[in-house]
């Protein structure tokens, strides 16, 4: 038995109000629609998020219709559950899922009555259970649901959620669901859990034999390709743009072989330069050096710059236009000036502090793969760090106290 798994296509997404984007989405699903008809697949799973959001623009909609409408003219099923973007349980009139199922395009799987089918596949039976995404405090009657429904007769049992496993590495936590729920005897007939909401492509559970395809397109920073420069060591560390595609699945007794298929993205480029001291005339430079060495037509480019400008300068300096007018024909260019100001005197302690604010940076960057995240820890920790230093630890522990 063969069957794709896709999630978070995303449908409707205009990153950044770019028309453009909403069209990467699009064309990201035609790509998953023309790959899955050329591998000859008993049906699909789509594990939520179709759509982006709860009412999607029109162009979605015609988009939705028009690659699921080939898929049902090559007589392939698709099964659907709703994500935390593009529906919720309790929407009066129902979903745009509801719409699709409506008109013959989708299977939709929603808890209590209608979370799962059975279908026969090359002979075997098969059960196909999911339910939609739900807040913590509301998953383990969604699992409880689901769990009634598991058939151990079944050749096969598959479930779809929209959920993030709490032992699998990702950044994304929301929409939590736990792996002990599942080690309960039903579960065991489960031969493949097909996951959504986590965007990483490919990610698999250390456990359970679950999978997150992630999503069709490059999603935010996370997924860039990423060029950091240290400006006082000159060092440069280069990770390239993560991945986007869906999983072709076969199961064949007790075994199973998952597939990962690549499909092609927007190119995201994320330049990050981090001083200690610097001339926003020389970054300036520095940027553009960076960015002449590669070629960014129809990217989208974001640089991002942390540091302290040196005594004499400022930060309006960093010339944001000039970065902007000297790059070929990008889709997209965002220049985040995070530069500070040292004050009027910038005397050993304000060194000290602006070295040590800069390490932690470094380090929680590095740790947590997030900027905002990382500023705001790097902020906690230099704070508490330096009323340390003066012996205030009674106003060190009340800034931890309010942080966490």
């Amino acid at each position: 038995m063969r069957f794709a798994h896709i999630a978070d296509v995303h449908l409707g997404r205009r990153q950044y109000g770019l028309w453009e984007r909403g069209l990467d989405y699009s064309n990201a699903f035609t790509h998953a629609v023309d790959t899955i008809l050329k591998r000859n697949v008993a049906f699909v799973l789509v594990s939520g998020d179709l759509f982006d959001s709860r009412l999607p623009p029109a162009f979605a909609v015609r988009k939705a219709f028009t690659e699921l409408m080939r898929l049902r003219e090559a007589r392939i099923p698709v099964y659907a559950i709703r994500g935390n973007h593009d529906a919720v349980e309790a929407m009066r009139g129902g979903n745009y899922l509801n719409l699709l199922a409506d008109a013959g395009l989708i299977q939709y799987l929603e808890t209590p009555d209608q979370c799962f089918r059975d279908l026969i596949v090359e002979g075997e039976r098969v059960r196909i259970l999911g339910f939609g995404c739900s807040p913590e405090a509301f998953v383990k009657t969604q699992v409880e649901a689901v769990k009634a429904k598991v058939d151990p007769k079944a050749d096969y049992n598959l479930l779809m959620m929209h959920q993030t496993f709490d032992r699998v590495e990702a950044r994304e936590q929301s929409y939590p669901v736990y792996t002990s729920q599942f080690y309960e005897e039903p579960f065991k007939h489960i031969c493949y859990y097909a996951l959504g909401h986590i965007h990483e492509h490919a990610l698999k559970h250390p456990e359970l034999p679950a999978y997150y395809p992630g999503s069709l397109e490059s999603w935010d920073l996370q997924d860039a390709e990423t060029l950091e420069y240290t400006g006082e060591t000159g060092g440069v560390n280069r990770s390239p743009q993560r991945a986007k595609g869906i999983l072709i699945v076969e199961v064949e007794g007790s075994r199973m072989r998952v597939e990962s298929i690549t499909l092609p993205c927007r190119r995201v480029f994320h330049l990050v330069f981090r001083y200690v001291e610097v001339d926003p005339g020389k970054a300036t430079e520095d940027i553009l050096g960076f960015l002449n060495a590669y070629n960014v037509e129809d990217s989208i480019v974001n640089v991002t710059v942390y540091g302290c400008v040196i005594p004499g300068t400022r930060r309006s300096e960093l010339m944001v236009g000039k970065v902007r007018r000297v790059l070929s024909k990008p889709l997209k260019v965002r220049v985040n000036n995070n530069l500070t100001y040292p004050g009027l005197r910038v005397e050993e302690g304000l060194r000290a502090q602006v070295s040590v604010e800069s390490a932690l940076l470094t380090y929680f960057s590095e740790q947590l793969k997030d900027v905002k995240e990382a500023e705001g820890l790097t902020k906690v920790a230099a704070t508490v760090f330096h009323l340390l230093e003066q012996r205030e630890s009674d106003k060190a522990k009340e800034v931890l106290e309010r942080a966490f």
